[in-house]
Formats: C-alpha cells, structure tokens, sequence
C-alpha cells in the first residue's frame, strides 16, 4: 500500500488516477468508486490484507477503526471471494467503466466522459 501513491500517479489509468486521488481527498469513496477501485487494486495484485489497511488508513482519518470495519470490512473481503456468495470478482473493464454515471461526489466511470458532459 505504500506505494500505491507513486503508482498512481505513474503508471495507473486516468480513471483510477482520478479515484486515488478524490480517495486522498475525501479519505471516501461512494460505492461505485470503491467497487471500481477495489477490484482493480486487487487486479493488479494487491493483496486482500494488504488492500484492507490502505482502505482503513483512508477511511480512519474521517471515522473510527469500528465504523469502517461494520461498514466496509466485508465488501472489500467480498470483492476477493471471502464473503457472501465467495466470488472472485474481476476488475471492471473499458466498456462498463464508460457506462457508469456517478451523481454528486460518484468520481467512478471515465474521467474524461464525466468532465466532457459536465462543460
């Protein structure tokens, strides 16, 4: 997770550049963003314990350790098949990214769809 900063702002898509970056801003993230952040964290390659301590390093600067685990603890372990119906989900692709359209404070879908229809 140490890392994630300098990845990001090297070598991820600007899509995933944009939630890392309101995730750094808000220390949250709505549903849609985590799920689409999660999953490609976890695609490429960060770890199940590993993605659990970057979100709560997050998500602890605006609520208590308790909080973010009643609340978000178990999507993120249901993202890596540990929870639920224990599916191995799969980060999401191009074409479902461009399909999702966040409201107000959603920073998930495509960067450059969203700021070319809110102009």
């Amino acid at each position: 997770p140490s890392q994630l900063d300098t990845l990001s702002q090297q070598s991820f898509p600007p899509c995933m550049q944009y939630l890392h970056q309101k995730l750094k801003e808000d220390h949250h993230l709505k549903h849609g963003g985590r799920m689409q952040y999660g999953l490609f964290l976890k695609g490429i390659g960060v770890s199940l314990e590993d993605a659990i301590e970057f979100w709560r390093s997050e998500f602890t600067k605006v609520m208590s350790t308790r909080e973010f685990e009643q609340q978000y603890l178990y999507n993120i372990r249901h993202n890596y098949g540990k929870e639920g119906k224990r599916v191995s989900y799969s980060p999401f692709s191009c074409s479902k990214i461009l399909k999702a359209n966040g409201g107000v404070k959603q920073y998930d879908g495509c960067p450059f769809y969203l700021f070319n229809n809110t102009a």
